[in-house]
Formats: structure tokens, C-alpha cells, sequence
């Protein structure tokens, strides 16, 4: 991701790695099991709204990644662009080739097409490089606008984003899997690097958490209110399909006051600057579909056989255990990445 600094900020490196951290735990939830249903809410109540307000947490973190582009500033560099491509074949094709070679999958040409075309189950990297490409307008247009009309714009989108992206999918926003989701989002980030001053954004970060806090909840009363609901309609189906997602308003607020908090902690550590690193790593690595239903399958047995508090034990534990083997398996991918840069420079050749 872009930045503006050659000085790494601890903050906002903490931030990513606990976003990945946050993804992990998404998928740990949702992904794995489904969301609660309207008998699960009756019958399980109490665990059932922990699961829901566990999914309103975790969802910010890939509108927070893409905050953190914007408040640093892509650039449209080729260098960037071969490095983000080494990183997403380098894992497709390594991990494809390592549970071919140990038979833990079955050789088939849909999982070659899927490690050749990784971009086909990794949307997030899909949609980033579209934000990508875009990003040298959306710069332009930030340099040569006020701020006063970045503002209405802001607005403007986030409203059709309400209307046109959460309440209906008029202008295909995908709920937020898509870059034409993302580019509202960098636009934040970028106001919030320009006027981050402004008494609309300085609160002390106390707030912040409040805010992200609340707002979840938030979010969490109103799924369980829409399944209590006894009208049916398909407005109110896709209403309580898509409560919990990115373009919702809880997650979009739950996500800039998260950012926010961040962004305002007084931070510097070389560790969390050297695990964030290979943040992106921890989410190529868990999301591989030769790794991803092993994920899943782990923590669906174990669920099976503890009882809560122990599987919140065991969970913890193992995202964390995640985290750390992708971070360092990432440190190789690095060493060999820099060889390579080494190799290319020593033939005449610059990755600009």
C-alpha cells in the first residue's frame, strides 16, 4: 500500500495486524458457520447476538485497509504493482503445489485454474487493484477540489451508497466487494490525511472506541429486531441479509472512528512495524482454497466438541498461532522477493 512517509507509523501498523487478526476471526464466524437464524435466535439467544455483535466488529477491517490507503496516498507504480502480484503467486502456486505433492488434495484442473487465476476466491486483491488503477484520478481529483466540495461529495456518495448499495444494489456495489465500493472509502482516507484536524474529526480517542463500539451494537439490535419482524417481503429479506456488511452505515462509521482511535495512539516499534509487513500475508495464506476449508473444518470440529468457553480459548489461541506461521512464512517470500530485485537490478533492469 501506498505511503507518503519512508517512516513506517506503529500505530497504524498495529492496526493492520490487528485487522488481520479481525479477519481471521470473520471467517471464523459467518464463513464458517452461517449467520444465526431467526430459530437460532430464539432458541440460542444469548450466543447467538455475542455471534452477531462479534461479526459487527470484525467486519471494518477491510474498509479500515482500505482507509489506511487512502490516508497515505496510493501511487501507481509498476514496483508496487509486480510486488502485490509476486506476493498473490507466490502463495497460489506454492501452497498448490505442496498439497499436491503431500495428496492432502486431489490434483484437479479447478484447483490449477484457481492457483493460476487466484484472483477468482481472493476478491479483496481483485478489487484493490482496481482501486489501484484508479487511484492517480482520485489524487488528482482530491489536489484540485476543496475542501469544502470533497466534503459534499463524501456525502453525495455515501449517500447512494445507502440508498443504491445497502438498501438495493442499483449501482452494483456488490456490498463492498467491489472498487467502485472502495473509492468512497480512499476518499475518506485522503480527507482524513488533508482536514483530519477539523472539529468534525478531533475528538479525543476515547470517543473513537466509543463510537465503534456503540455502533456495532448498534447494528447487532437492529439484525435481531429485522428477524423478529413478522412481515416478509424481499426488501426486508435483503434487508436482513445484508444488516451486517460493508456498505452498511454501522460498518462504514464503526470503521473510520476505529481508524480513527488508531490514528491517534502515540506508537513506534520496530516488532509491529516488522510483523505488519506481512499483514496481507496472514489473508493470501488462510483464504487459499486448498487451506481455507482446513480453516474452517478445524474450527467447526472444535466447536462440535468443547464447550463455549473453552472453543473461545481454543479460537483465541488459534488465530493467533495463524497470524505468527503466515508472518514468518512471509519472511521468506520477502528474502526471496529481494533476491530477485537484487538479480533483475545486476542485468541493467530497474522495477520502477
Amino acid at each position: 500500500m501506498g505511503k507518503e512517509s519512508l517512516v513506517r507509523q506503529s500505530n497504524i501498523e498495529l492496526l493492520r495486524i490487528v485487522l488481520m487478526l479481525m479477519i481471521l476471526l470473520l471467517h471464523a464466524n459467518y464463513f464458517t458457520f452461517g449467520a444465526p437464524s431467526g430459530s437460532d435466535l430464539i432458541e440460542r439467544p444469548l450466543l447467538s447476538g455475542l455471534r452477531i455483535y462479534a461479526e459487527s466488529l470484525t467486519i471494518v477491517a477491510v474498509n479500515c485497509f482500505v482507509l489506511i490507503s487512502g490516508y497515505f496516498g496510493l501511487k501507481l507504480k509498476l514496483r508496487a504493482i509486480y510486488s502485490l502480484l509476486f506476493q498473490v503467486y507466490f502463495y497460489s502456486i506454492s501452497i498448490f503445489i505442496f498439497f499436491s505433492l503431500i495428496g492432502s488434495s486431489v490434483f484437479s484442473l479447478k484447483l490449477m485454474a484457481k492457483a493460476i487465476f487466484p484472483f477468482i476466491n481472493l476478491w479483496f486483491v481483485g478489487s484493490y487493484l482496481g482501486l489501484l488503477l484508479f487511484s492517480p484520478m482520485l489524487n488528482v481529483f482530491v489536489e484540485n477540489i476543496s475542501q469544502q466540495k470533497l466534503c459534499r461529495y463524501l456525502i453525495l456518495f455515501y449517500i447512494a451508497v445507502f440508498l443504491f448499495g445497502y438498501l438495493t444494489d442499483v449501482f452494483k456495489f456488490f456490498n463492498g466487494y467491489s472498487p467502485v465500493a472502495f473509492i468512497g472509502i480512499y476518499l475518506t482516507g485522503r480527507y482524513i490525511r488533508l482536514y483530519g484536524t477539523d472539529k468534525i474529526l478531533n475528538f479525543p480517542k476515547l470517543y473513537y472506541i466509543a463510537i465503534y463500539i456503540v455502533s456495532a451494537l448498534l447494528c447487532t439490535l437492529l439484525f435481531v429486531f429485522l428477524f423478529r419482524l413478522p412481515v416478509e417481503s424481499t426488501f426486508i429479506e435483503r434487508f436482513r441479509t445484508y444488516q451486517i456488511s460493508y456498505t452498511s452505515p454501522f460498518t462504514i462509521i464503526s470503521s473510520i472512528a476505529l481508524f480513527m482511535f488508531f490514528l491517534k495512539l502515540n506508537i513506534q516499534s520496530k516488532w509491529i512495524n516488522w510483523m505488519a509487513t506481512s499483514a496481507l500475508a496472514v489473508y493470501l495464506i488462510h483464504c487459499d482454497p486448498n487451506i481455507v476449508n482446513h480453516y474452517c473444518g478445524i474450527i467447526w470440529q472444535m466447536s462440535e466438541i468443547l464447550s463455549v468457553p473453552l472453543f473461545t480459548i481454543f479460537l483465541f489461541v488459534f488465530v493467533m498461532f495463524i497470524l505468527i506461521i503466515s508472518i514468518l512464512i512471509d519472511k521468506i517470500r520477502i528474502f526471496i522477493w529481494n533476491k530477485l530485485l537484487v538479480l533483475i537490478k545486476g542485468y541493467g533492469l530497474e522495477v520502477h
